[in-house]
C-alpha cells in the first residue's frame, strides 16, 4: 500500500507545440472507459504525440505497444484541429490527485487553454445498442456545449481524484 509522501509531488509537462484552446482528457480509473474513449479519438482523428507528463512521485509504469515503450501520460494534437487530447495511463492515487490536477491547471493557464473536457465512465454489461451517456458539467459548459443536445445530466453523486480537482476549478473560474 502506497503511503502519502510528506512533500507535494511534482509533475513535469513537456510539449513540442502549444496546446489548443480545448483539451479532452482521459485518466486511468476504474473501468477505463474515459481512457478508452480518448484513445479512440486519438486513433480516429489521426493525432500525433506532441508532449508528455512525467513524475518521480508515483510508482512508475512504462506502457509499451509492439515492443516500443512510451510515456504513461501523453498529449496529442494536429495543427489543423483546435483540440489537444491528454491520455493518462498511470493510475494517480487520491493523495496525488490534487497536485497532479494543479500541475495540469498551471499548464493550461500558461498556455491559454479555455476548456477542459474529461471523458470518464464505467462500462456495465450491456449490448451494443444500450450505451448511455450522461454529463456532469459546470453551468457555463452546459450552456455553451450541451444546451442543444439531448444528453441527460447525471442524477446525483460525487467526483473524486483528478476529475474532482479539475471540475472543481471550473466551478469557481471561467475554465
Amino acid at each position: 500500500m502506497a503511503t502519502e509522501p510528506t512533500t507535494r509531488p511534482s509533475f513535469q509537462i513537456t510539449h513540442e507545440t502549444t496546446p489548443s484552446e480545448r483539451v479532452v482528457a482521459g485518466f486511468s480509473s476504474f473501468g477505463l472507459a474515459g481512457l478508452t474513449a480518448v484513445n479512440f479519438l486519438i486513433e480516429q482523428s489521426e493525432l500525433e504525440e506532441t508532449g508528455y507528463i512525467s513524475t518521480e512521485a508515483l510508482p512508475p509504469i512504462t506502457p509499451f505497444e509492439n515492443g516500443t515503450p512510451r510515456h504513461h501520460t501523453r498529449l496529442f494534437s494536429r495543427s489543423d484541429l483546435n483540440l489537444t487530447l491528454l491520455v493518462n495511463e498511470l493510475f494517480v492515487p487520491l493523495w496525488a490527485a490534487d497536485p497532479f490536477a494543479k500541475s495540469i491547471l498551471e499548464w493550461t493557464d500558461t498556455n491559454t487553454v479555455q476548456e477542459i473536457t474529461i471523458l470518464s465512465g464505467v462500462p456495465l454489461p450491456h449490448g451494443p445498442q444500450e450505451h448511455q451517456v450522461f454529463y456532469v458539467a459546470t453551468e457555463d459548459f452546459q450552456n455553451e456545449r450541451l444546451a442543444s443536445t439531448d444528453i441527460p445530466a447525471m442524477g446525483t453523486g460525487f467526483l473524486d481524484g483528478v476529475n474532482a480537482s479539475l471540475i472543481g476549478r471550473g466551478i469557481d473560474t471561467d475554465l
